[in-house]
């Protein structure tokens, strides 16, 4: 891992992404992108007093300024590389062009929702790229502090190419001397512990396969029961201290599943675990 992309709107929360960045930029010993997207009015047409250039000049001067001092202090205290940048586009647009030109490695980014639930963030102006990711995403909730990611949780329901598809979360566990859990969710009724049968074989299965790809990590798979995922998830994000959780977004109905609040029971660990979202180009 090379590259660290970080966007910010100079908000707390963005300051809380660019602190866990910072982090694992030198954990990497890798390059720290730190981004600030304007949309600036259009002076073509109608600015005969130059009112319009003069705002567009002030907004491009202050988001610079912010952005040197952040460089300045981060590369002097932290002794890592940055860089930054200044776009005129939207979010979307300005991640993905620095995405593109930069081969950045990894984006992370905080959320704008107290609760950090999914449709808060993705629906969000600021993290609106994460849905449509092309590169693996941390998402990083307001509760959350950097620590030491001991124990990262990827929960899966396909195994096909699965070290493929997700060597980032082995990457990081290598580097990090961290522990991944391999989580894989069934129900508890008669079909659920038929279905638990054929995953327990394919979460065999599945270490061997990743401990051949990557003999570094400690692996542990489990077979996670309850009345419902998200319920069996928390439990073992409670139960096993995880410091991260990881998924695919190739089904997306199993990412929002995930997030998605019932009537009885409010996402609570989620609010406080950083989310690695890791897309597929298999949609």
């Amino acid at each position: 891992m090379n590259s660290i992309l970080v966007p910010t709107d100079f908000s707390l929360n963005a300051n809380k992404a660019l602190d866990y960045a910072v982090h694992l930029c030198k954990q990497f010993k890798a390059t720290l992108y730190i981004v600030h997207a304007v949309e600036l009015a259009d002076t073509s047409v109608g600015d005969r007093t130059g009112t319009t250039a003069g705002y567009n000049q002030q907004v491009k001067t202050e988001a610079e300024e912010q952005l040197t001092l952040l460089s300045t202090s981060i590369a002097e205290a932290e002794q890592i590389a940055v860089v930054t940048g200044l776009y005129n586009n939207d979010v979307v647009g300005c991640i993905n062009e620095v995405v593109a030109l930069q081969k950045i490695d990894l984006v992370v980014m905080g959320t704008l929702g107290r609760t950090g639930l999914l449709q808060q963030f993705f629906g969000s102006k600021t993290a609106s790229y994460v849905p449509h990711a092309t590169v693996p995403v941390v998402v990083i909730p307001p509760e959350a502090e950097w620590q030491s990611i001991g124990n990262i949780l990827l929960a899966v329901n396909d195994f096909d190419n699965l070290t493929d598809k997700t060597g980032v979360v082995f990457e990081l566990a290598a580097t990090l001397g961290a522990k991944v859990h391999v989580a894989s969710f069934t129900g508890d009724d008669v079909s659920g512990l038929m279905v638990s049968q054929v995953r327990e074989w394919e979460l065999l299965k599945c270490r061997q396969e990743i401990g051949a790809a990557f003999p570094e990590v400690t692996v542990q798979t489990v077979t996670l029961k309850g009345d419902s995922l998200t319920g069996a998830l928390e439990e073992y994000i409670e139960m096993e201290d995880m410091d991260m959780i990881a998924m695919v977004t190739y089904k997306r109905s199993f990412l929002s599943s995930v997030f998605r609040p019932s009537i009885t029971r409010k996402m609570t660990y989620y609010t406080k675990v950083p989310l690695l979202v890791i897309p597929s180009h298999a949609e």
